[in-house]
């Protein structure tokens, strides 16, 4: 869901980012058992990454700091 938010660029307001913190927190990657659940999230990770990276940089290119 996090990285809908950030997709559509919607709004996360301090209350969820609370909730956020402690799923996170609460996420421990040695439970995981099933391959296939681990390996999807390792992927959602990866675009997550690349998609805040091309974030950033547009928003950079927008701003005048062109790296």
């Amino acid at each position: 869901l996090l990285v809908k938010a950030f997709q559509y660029e919607l709004e996360i307001v301090p209350e969820d980012l609370v909730q956020i913190k402690m799923i996170v927190d609460a996420f421990h990657e040695d439970q995981i058992t099933n391959e296939a659940a681990l390996r999807r999230i390792k992927d959602t990770a990866k675009t997550a990454v690349v998609g805040i990276e091309m974030f950033n940089s547009c928003l950079s290119q927008i701003s005048g700091n062109v790296n």
